[in-house]
């Protein structure tokens, strides 16, 4: 299956290392329209929606990557205690013309505590670039 993923398993980074790499196939890059925070206290970022392109990449995975992945996102079906919820949304190109429609984890922001731990709005719309700025 196909996954879109716009944070921390993004190639490079730390959650990539331990659930895509070697588990997955890069199939290139793609973008969501939504908006990107930052979270308290938290190494990874939120996707709401928004008016931004946010950049992020595509993977074929297997059912057990996709499981795992599922996990690590506090994700379950039908549950309303997910951080993210899974939703299918439309994936652009530079041009902003559909590559395809993807599961997407979105944060579940109506779930108890979870407001509370947004904090600013990543202006990168990236968050790979937005790890490197924050390191300098």
């Amino acid at each position: 299956m196909k996954l879109f993923v716009y944070g921390s398993l993004r190639m490079g980074l730390y959650n990539y290392e331990l659930y895509l790499k070697g588990k997955s196939r890069f199939l290139g890059y793609g973008y969501v329209i939504g908006e990107l925070y930052s979270l308290k206290e938290r190494s990874y970022p939120a996707l709401l929606p928004g008016n931004s392109r946010i950049l992020g990449e595509i993977y074929e995975v297997d059912e057990a990557a996709a499981r795992a992945v599922d996990a690590l996102e506090e994700y379950v079906p039908g549950s309303s205690e997910n951080e993210y919820e899974k939703i299918n949304t439309q994936i652009l190109d530079e041009q902003g013309t559909q590559l395809d429609i993807l599961p997407v984890y979105w944060y579940h922001v109506e779930r108890p505590g979870n407001r509370e731990l947004l904090d600013e709005i990543i202006q990168e719309h990236d968050f790979t670039a937005y790890c490197k700025a924050k390191a300098n």
